[in-house]
Formats: structure tokens, C-alpha cells, sequence
């Protein structure tokens, strides 16, 4: 699941750096100096990948940047599937409800408010995904 694909974002951020697809900690650079995507520019994000904790994203024409140089840093965007591997009562997919197994669940990758990487159920992330548009879309009446 990727909530992103079909939104529209914006550079916030004057020093929005292109990385390198093959090393994304390292810039593409141009003339001497790394090369930027001007603040403002709308932009159409294709894909996201999580590399030592960080989400970057694959900006359309442009390249690879990281997700804090958008407006909103890439909030709630969901990145990553994670589907169980079977039905073992073990592991990261694995659901409990006062000490009885439940079932498995798959997981779907978000970037939280802080920043950070959290899991959702697949079975909740259209009503979050609801949730969380309709509260954008009130802030922006605020606006």
C-alpha cells in the first residue's frame, strides 16, 4: 500500500538535496555542488524506501531526496507491506488480545508524527487513511 502515489506534494525545504540512487546518504552533484530541487516546486512522488531508519523518496524527474525536504515531511504516508508468514503465534505480524493469539496480521508501513517508522493492520489503514485526510483537509480550511 502507497498512500502517495497519486497526491500532489511540495519542496519546503531551500537545500532539498538530490541523493544518489546506488548510495542515498551521498548527493548528486552538479557543477562542484550538490544538486537541489528548488523550494516550491510541486512534485509528484513515484516511489519511498526506508535506508538505516530514513525515508527518501523518488521525486519525479528529479531523483531520489529525503522525505523531511517535503511539506508535512511525508506524514502519514504509508511506505511498505509487510504480509505474515503463516500462521505462526510468533513474530512481528503476530496478534494478541489478553494473552490469547488472535490471528496474524499484515502490517503496513507509516511514517508517524515524530518522524519515525510505525506499523498499522491492514485491516484498520483505510480508516485511518480517512482519518487522517479528513483532519488535513480541516486544517487546510483553517489556512
Amino acid at each position: 500500500m502507497k498512500s502517495y502515489l497519486n497526491k500532489a506534494f511540495v519542496i519546503d525545504d531551500p537545500d532539498a538535496r538530490i541523493r544518489k540512487e546506488e548510495n542515498l546518504l551521498e548527493f548528486v552533484m552538479e557543477n562542484g555542488a550538490p544538486k537541489r530541487i528548488p523550494k516550491g516546486t510541486q512534485i509528484k512522488v513515484t516511489d519511498a524506501k526506508v535506508f538505516k531508519d530514513l525515508v527518501f523518496v523518488l521525486v519525479d524527474g528529479f531523483g531520489w531526496t529525503s522525505k523531511n525536504n517535503l511539506k508535512n515531511k511525508f506524514l502519514n504516508e504509508t511506505i511498505s507491506t509487510f504480509p505474515p508468514n503463516g500462521n505462526n503465534q510468533k513474530g512481528p505480524n503476530a496478534a494478541w488480545d489478553k494473552g490469547h493469539f488472535l490471528k496474524q496480521l499484515t502490517l503496513i508501513q507509516v511514517v508517524g508524527a515524530d518522524g519515525s517508522l510505525k506499523f498499522i493492520s491492514e485491516d484498520i489503514a483505510e480508516f485511518y487513511l480517512k482519518l487522517v485526510n479528513d483532519a488535513e483537509r480541516t486544517v487546510s480550511c483553517w489556512d
